[in-house]
């Protein structure tokens, strides 16, 4: 008999997207995958009251929620995440807790964060398969800490995990959400009534956010992109616009776009025949469809625009798209051995491009009132400007002027980054591009016309001080090894060059059909 149960047990159907409150319950009491319901989420476990937990949805949705607006603002309330995963209501908590300056939460905020990480462990080891899930792996891996090691950075497997679900679930089919959500709702299983329509389009937003960090992780991560720009609904325009439209809906929108955009370019770019004529039209014919995307109307049907927020990101993002345009069309001008001055007239577009992101990154208000939300992407989307900037200055059509305030910016980048990372735990990503943006600093030091231009001040983000009291030298030797803090830096230089220069396609999912930094094929 028991034989037979386990049998009948291991074979009946079973619905796949059981929330991790029901697949916890139904574990045996006696398994070593067992979870204890009394310590499964920050609340239960007595770490924090439910004034702690609105505080913390608060920040994260003020802070981190405007560059991935994964979350519907509306939707998922406190008290709608808690009934429906509390894994991702423990990553929630984790993430707005990082962001809080009061010392009860700063000593608090790496036991939040290690419970998170237990529950998606969890989530991962029990086959949970919902929405939610989903989510948290998607939000806990953007704002995951630097490993240790590049190569030990687990963020690729647990997203393949997230991706994998996805498609299980179906998430990018619309029909199968609806017949999914009317029966969700049918089993009275949802905390609120009326909230249909905002639960469809929060599974149509999943897979929005599951092909952008497909498109991310070629950045940050290098692995092969699975999730191709064919699988995205053809008007995401008219989805964005739609009645019920969370905030953040009309940038994802136009940030869907520009990498849809950037990824045809790319791939006409790699089919066609090159020479400088045709080079000089691509160039012409792919930023101008990126400017456009400046100049859309992003509006909803009811005449609401786009969040001034919101804007200021996707501008940021239109930017380095830009950057990518005339980072290829650089490379194919070297290689068709185009005259010095076609070139030169190239680098310095790329100069300008790459100075504007840096002045929209560290000076724009708005965005500057996100710094500490940023997740990984743009810290190396800015490194990579940076790293331009430098590099163009052995182009004879940049002046002297432009170049010192261009050697400006890059110790203000530096000084921003130091503000950032002394609002976050030492094993941020702010703190990794701290140390890139010091060295960028010293790199000015071979400079001969910005050489004499040094600032005051150095960067100890390992204190705890504040900000503004830390004693500040930027052309001091780091407390480490200068050889070491050289090698390093220099490492990360050459390898923003190579990749910038030679492979700034493949982390978009285009095969260039050369070796590749980050290698990716996948459309």
């Amino acid at each position: 008999m028991i034989a037979d149960s386990k049998l009948a047990k291991y074979f009946a159907p079973r619905e796949l997207d059981l929330r991790d409150w029901d697949v916890m319950t139904g574990i045996p009491p006696d398994s070593f995958c067992r979870l204890n319901p009394e310590v499964c989420d920050p609340v239960s476990a007595g770490l924090v009251n439910e004034q702690e937990v609105l505080q913390y949805f608060k920040l994260y949705f003020k802070i981190r929620h405007p560059s991935v607006g994964i979350l519907d603002p509306d939707l998922h309330t406190a008290e709608y995440v808690h009934g429906c995963s509390f894994t991702l209501f423990s990553v929630i908590c984790a993430l707005g807790c990082e962001l809080s300056i009061s010392h009860r939460d700063i000593l608090l905020a790496p036991l939040l964060y290690n419970m998170a990480e237990r529950n998606i462990k969890w989530s991962i080891l029990n086959s949970v398969k919902t929405v939610e899930i989903i989510q948290a792996i998607i939000m806990f891996t953007f704002w995951s800490h630097a490993a240790q090691n590049y190569a030990d950075d687990p963020s690729w497997l647990r997203f393949g995990h997230a991706l994998s679900i996805a498609r299980e679930l179906k998430i990018n089919d619309s029909l199968f959400i609806q017949k999914k959500v009317n029966n969700f709702n049918a089993s009275n299983r949802n905390i609120y009534a009326g909230i249909r329509d905002r639960q469809v389009r929060n599974y149509e937003r999943t897979w929005i956010f599951v092909f952008l960090m497909d498109k991310s992780f070629g950045i940050t991560i290098g692995r092969a992109p699975c999730v191709s720009w064919r699988e995205m609904q053809p008007d995401l325009y008219a989805w964005a616009r739609a009645t019920g439209s969370a905030a953040g809906d009309l940038a994802i929108t136009g940030i869907v776009q520009l990498r849809i955009n950037l990824l045809q370019a790319l791939e006409k770019l790699f089919g066609m025949h090159k020479t400088l004529s045709s080079i000089a039209e691509w160039d012409r014919s792919a930023s101008s469809r990126l400017e456009e995307l400046k100049g859309t109307s992003y509006s909803r049907q009811d005449g609401t625009q786009l969040e001034s927020m919101f804007a200021a990101v996707f501008t940021f993002e239109v930017n380095h798209g830009l950057l990518l345009i005339r980072n290829n069309t650089y490379k194919h001008l070297v290689k068709l051995n185009a005259s010095q001055d076609k070139i030169n007239n190239v680098l310095h577009e790329i100069f300008n491009i790459s100075c504007e992101i840096i002045r929209l990154f560290v000076h724009d208000a708005r965005l500057s009132s996100l710094a500490s939300g940023y997740h990984n992407t743009p810290f190396v989307m800015i490194s990579h400007a940076a790293t331009e900037v430098i590099r163009s200055f052995k182009c004879p059509a940049i002046s002297q002027d432009a170049q010192e305030q261009a050697s400006t910016l890059i110790r203000n980048l530096a000084e921003h980054f130091g503000r950032i990372a002394n609002k976050l735990p030492s094993t941020s990503w702010a703190s990794l591009y701290l140390e890139y943006s010091l060295f960028l600093v010293r790199k000015l030091e071979n400079i001969p016309c910005v050489a004499s231009r040094g600032s005051q001040g150095t960067l100890d983000h390992h204190t705890g001080q504040n900000y503004n009291k830390i004693s500040i030298s930027l052309d001091d030797e780091p407390q480490s090894s200068s050889n070491a803090w050289d090698f390093n830096g220099a490492a990360f230089f050459e390898m923003g060059n190579s990749l910038w220069q030679d492979n700034s396609a493949s982390f978009l999912g285009v095969d260039s059909g050369q070796g590749s930094l980050f290698g990716g094929t996948g459309m």
